[in-house]
């Protein structure tokens, strides 16, 4: 029969090689966009290519997508290339906001650059930098939508690609004896991730209902 003293070595053993594998696992993935090549890029947007966001209930319903080297190109000056995916901001009565989340990889992690669109497609405003925030692993912007916006369009960033970003997590592992003595072990262990900014990327895009009950007060 194993003894505590065991136990707890094979605890330790088998949390190490949780560790190393969850490492691994995190290795995976594309390695990031770091020049578009594409030719013949557009110099606005696309109107009728852009992806549908839905708000309904009052719950947040995710539109997800990858942003890749099939994404269409976007050309705002000379040399100065993007890719971008468009999104078509629903029509509702109720205020709402939305929030673009960029997922990072092993290695590469999308740069947004987000901008709203009126109906035309003419720009209405761009969302500066102290708007982008990360949670978590998750690179997040966040934006109440106003009347007559209609479009949100999302372009890699050309200024931040290239760029890399550090980030440390955390690993707490418990273990508690089963008797005859009680007792409870944490360990813990911290490990640094580095991503490189792409012009590609998983991107998440979520609408959430405001409560403006507050507002009229």
């Amino acid at each position: 029969m194993m003894n505590a003293s065991s136990k707890l070595v094979r605890f330790f053993i088998v949390g190490f090689l949780s560790f190393i594998v969850s490492a691994c696992a995190q290795d995976r993935g594309p390695a990031p966009i770091l020049s578009v090549a594409q030719v013949g890029c557009l110099t606005e947007p696309d109107l009728g290519a852009a992806k549908a966001l839905v708000v309904s209930d009052g719950e947040a319903t995710p539109l997800e997508f990858l942003v890749s080297g099939a994404s269409p190109c976007l050309e705002t000056g000379e040399s100065v290339r993007s890719l971008f995916e468009l999104v078509r901001l629903p029509e509702v009565d109720a205020a709402f906001s939305i929030r673009v989340s960029a997922v990072p990889s092993s290695t590469g992690l999308f740069a947004p650059q987000l901008t709203i669109l009126d109906a035309d497609g003419i720009p209405l405003r761009q969302l500066p930098e102290e708007k982008y925030l990360f949670r978590g692993p998750k690179l997040t912007a966040s934006a109440r939508i106003n009347a007559g916006e209609r479009y949100l369009l999302i372009a890699s960033n050309p200024e931040r690609v290239g760029d890399r970003s550090q980030r440390t997590s955390a690993i707490i592992n418990q273990y508690q004896s089963g008797g005859p003595i009680y007792f409870t072990v944490r360990t813990g262990s911290e490990f640094t991730k580095s991503v490189t900014y792409s012009h590609g990327g998983n991107v998440t895009v979520t609408g959430s209902f405001l409560d403006t009950s507050l507002d009229a007060r």
